[in-house]
């Protein structure tokens, strides 16, 4: 019977491994593993041809010159490339396709992951400074799963939406979601 048992625990983890429907390269980080903050603290010129898996927030979205732009706030990403909006932000950064995204589906606010490599990067002058923004040309994306609200925002469930309703110093209680 423990034969049989540890046979099928071998079979159904084989079956399983294979059901991700994430993209090997945003399952699994490059080499080197390249962080926002250190591109940002370092000449972008000497980073350009690395690979990278970022993500983070969209900001914006945009078309320009056949490209799809979009402005992503970046944040940490868990082992499988989820990210954490619990972590501090690195800065933004700038993803572009030749690929149509449609701002329809990439509603600011949504949850996204990239990889891809660094292009170059691009100037943006705020109000008392100038910062620089890698640039990433998109090899693979993940846009995960959110809900769309009646007014027509949208946003990603991260399971930190939920307050813990109690009864009590000791008691029961419940979570609730707002």
């Amino acid at each position: 019977m423990k034969i049989i048992m540890k046979k099928l625990i071998v079979i159904l983890t084989i079956l399983l491994s294979g059901c991700s429907t994430l993209p090997p390269s945003i399952q699994t980080p490059p080499e080197g593993n390249l962080q926002l903050r250190h591109v940002r603290i370092n000449d972008i010129e000497s980073f350009i041809g690395e690979q990278v898996r970022w993500g983070g927030k969209i900001i914006n979205v945009s078309r320009a010159n056949d490209l799809s732009i979009l402005e992503i706030k970046q944040y940490p990403l868990t082992q499988y490339g989820f990210p954490l909006l619990n972590i501090s932000s690195q800065g933004v950064f700038i993803a572009q396709s030749h690929q149509v995204f449609d701002p329809d589906n990439y509603i600011e606010g949504l949850l996204i992951t990239f990889s891809g490599t660094i292009n170059s990067g691009v100037a943006q002058v705020g109000k008392s400074k100038v910062r620089y923004l890698p640039i990433i040309d998109i090899v693979d994306t993940k846009l995960w799963p959110h809900n769309k609200l009646d007014d027509g925002s949208a946003y990603t469930y991260t399971g930190m939406e939920s307050e813990f309703q109690g009864y009590g110093i000791e008691g029961s209680g419940h979570y609730s979601t707002y």
